[in-house]
């Protein structure tokens, strides 16, 4: 997939990242210190059109950015939010 094909967009209503013509790979939420708090394997059962990923609800109010990596490592897009 290409990179400017592929988006990530949030839904602070409803806690929860959209993910637009994404591949196979890793969705990975880290925080400002740099720790994954969060990860999301998309397969290709879940890869067509639009994926919607409610964050965890134990995920404390905070500033994180959410990136997708493709199966062969390469981040393709990411998003700064806060909760």
């Amino acid at each position: 997939v290409n990179s400017h094909n592929f988006s990530i967009g949030y839904l602070p209503k409803i806690r929860a990242l959209v993910l637009k013509n994404s591949c196979k790979g890793n969705l990975i939420l880290v925080d400002t210190r740099g720790r994954v708090v969060y990860r999301f394997s998309l397969s290709d059962i879940n890869t067509t059109g639009t994926a919607i990923v409610a964050l965890p609800a134990s995920l404390s109010a905070g500033y994180y950015l959410a990136r997708f990596e493709s199966t062969n490592g390469v981040k393709q897009t990411a998003l700064s939010i806060t909760l």
